[in-house]
């Protein structure tokens, strides 16, 4: 009988393809629908972040499918990409929450004193269209387009060690210790399609991400986006110039 595989040839590889831009276009669709609207270059600081993020998870999503698979006698590799996707959906985002949390916590209690964990405050990048449009270099604004990538690029990196912590806790915490019961759930998940790889291969890939990676995504946003208060409302509002 026939298994679903998550790398055979080009089907699964465009199904992955498909996953991908579906994950993007619900960022779309969020970005436009969001009030007040975040200026484009703070959306799309924000947003890469989560797009290296996701392909970074995927890929380890798949290393741990193909691991177990091979390496403890458990047959499909579908069944435990699914299995694996569901525990980071519903527990990965809690525990990335914290992560960031206590990120910001140690940006606002310590950045005074250590200057470099001023970059550690998930969502503020600096002043980013103050200098949308250099006529001089100017040190001060040279420094300011400096200052402004290391913060992304120090954000984007906190971001990606978080996801590597979140998986290994995932993975030596659950996976390894209820291997056997996970299998069995993973196995009555995908049992009604379990016969056909092809259709199994899109549901894992493709409807359940589909569904599970919009609220995903919305949340995950909420978290990794600079939130402000406005000192007349007292309100949370995102920032449409920073």
């Amino acid at each position: 009988m026939a298994e679903c595989k998550l790398i055979n040839g080009v089907f699964s590889l465009f199904i992955q393809f498909c996953l991908g831009l579906t994950a993007l276009f619900s960022l779309i669709i969020k970005w436009r629908c969001e009030y007040p609207r975040r200026t484009y270059k703070i959306w799309f600081f924000d947003i890469s972040k989560q797009v290296i993020g996701q392909l970074y998870a995927h890929g380890l999503n798949l290393a741990i499918a193909l691991y177990i698979t091979n390496t403890l006698t458990v047959n499909d590799q579908c069944q435990w990409y699914l299995t694996n996707y569901l525990l980071d959906v519903i527990i990965g985002i809690f525990l990335s929450w914290i992560c960031v949390r206590f990120c910001n916590y140690l940006s606002d209690t310590f950045g005074v004193i250590i200057p470099c964990f001023r970059m550690w405050k998930i969502g503020d990048y600096g002043e980013i269209n103050k200098y949308d449009i250099i006529e001089k270099c100017d040190d001060n604004i040279l420094e300011n387009v400096y200052s402004v990538r290391c913060n992304y690029f120090t954000q984007l990196l906190i971001w990606i060690v978080i996801i590597t912590l979140v998986k290994l806790i995932i993975f030596l915490t659950l996976i390894l210790t209820l291997l056997h019961p996970l299998d069995s759930f993973g196995k009555w998940l995908v049992k009604p399609v379990y016969n056909y790889p092809h259709t199994e291969l899109i549901m894992v890939m493709i409807i359940i991400p589909l569904i599970l990676n919009t609220a995903q995504y919305i949340i995950q946003d909420n978290y990794l986006k600079k939130k402000i208060t406005t000192p007349k409302e007292g309100l949370l509002l995102n920032p449409t110039n920073i």
